[in-house]
């Protein structure tokens, strides 16, 4: 088991020995830190526990709540080494660490300022091993973890429980039992819709499709897919439209100079105007108006996992990557 003091000692400027010869790193200095990435929302933490799981390459992330827990799971194509799991703090302020180690970092740092100091506890499960991370407060410890069954539901995986001892003010927002919760839960999963894994609440399915045509033909009037290297949720081009199926066979595709994948539409203004340009970055969707792409008809959703998230995680950056990501799009 190791407390915080030890788990966050990279991130010190200074620190001291203490009697054992262990380095520690006070709690306070580490927040003095991590402050500045501290979530306006503690409850966003959810999105960048799903972004952890695109990165990760899930294929499935589920929330599940009742009167005094909230948990969410996902499974994962990679492994997170015993190191890595300990020290996870440090990768938060690391932009160059493994995208899926620093989400999950941003997760468990916006998790830790819930109020009512609620018990959190992290397993991470691989073949055959398991192990576990629990904060409450100011404690942090790691240890060996229950092992799960392979065979069962989300395992091998990551499994992030949030637990109260008396249900409070936040946990009746993350209750079943209560309208508020739902509401909290719904707007949290409307901002990963277009998530490339099965979405599910309650054991409800969440999240959409980005579906070529639109909803209604009279709307959309054109369309077009390019297709890139980061994975976008994309249905079905509805039956009876006028170009049929898509991307047409004959049609060769035009690489772009950037990763994303673009679903690029015309329609009409109003169309074009509430939908605007959707950036999913990560599996979570931001938000920028129609006049940044120079065409009152144009719409688009468009990928971008490669871009960085400002300090608060409220937004994107908008730096080089940003302006190239735009210039694709325009062109």
């Amino acid at each position: 088991m190791r407390e915080l003091n030890t788990m966050l000692a990279e991130l010190a400027e200074d620190g001291s020995l203490d009697s054992t010869g262990v380095f520690t790193l006070s709690l306070e200095r580490a927040d003095e830190k991590l402050a500045a990435y501290r979530l306006a929302n503690p409850g966003l933490f959810v999105l960048n526990l799903l972004a952890a799981a695109v990165t990760g390459g899930a294929t499935a992330f589920s929330g599940e709540t009742n009167e005094t827990t909230t948990s969410f799971r996902f499974d994962s194509k990679l492994s997170y080494s015993d190191d890595q799991l300990e020290g996870i703090f440090a990768y938060i302020l690391k932009p160059s660490a493994p995208a899926h180690l620093r989400e999950l970092a941003l997760a468990l740092h916006g998790a830790r300022a819930l109020p009512d100091s609620p018990v959190i506890n992290l397993q991470v499960n691989s073949t055959g091993s398991s192990r576990e991370l629990t904060m409450q407060g100011e404690s942090i410890s790691t240890g060996p973890g229950t092992l799960i069954d392979p065979g069962s539901e989300g395992a091998p995986g990551v499994v992030l429980r949030i637990t109260y001892a008396a249900r409070g003010g936040w946990a009746a927002l993350f209750s079943r039992r209560h309208d508020r919760s739902h509401e909290v839960l719904q707007q949290l999963f409307h901002f990963c819709r277009y998530a490339p894994l099965r979405l599910s609440y309650n054991g409800q399915p969440q999240g959409l499709d980005v579906v070529l045509g639109g909803s209604n033909d009279s709307n959309i009037f054109a369309w077009r897919l390019v297709p890139g290297q980061q994975a976008l949720r994309l249905g079905t081009i509805r039956q009876g439209t006028r170009q049929g199926e898509y991307p047409r066979r004959h049609e060769p595709q035009v690489p772009t100079a950037v990763p994303s994948t673009f679903v690029i539409g015309l329609g009409t203004p109003k169309v074009a105007s509430d939908t605007g340009l959707l950036l999913v970055s990560r599996g979570v969707v931001f938000r920028r108006p129609i006049e940044v792409l120079g065409f009152p008809v144009a719409c688009a959703v468009v990928t971008a996992d490669h871009l960085e998230k400002n300090l608060s995680q409220s937004d994107l950056v908008e730096g080089s990557e940003y302006e190239a990501l735009l210039e694709a799009v325009r062109s």
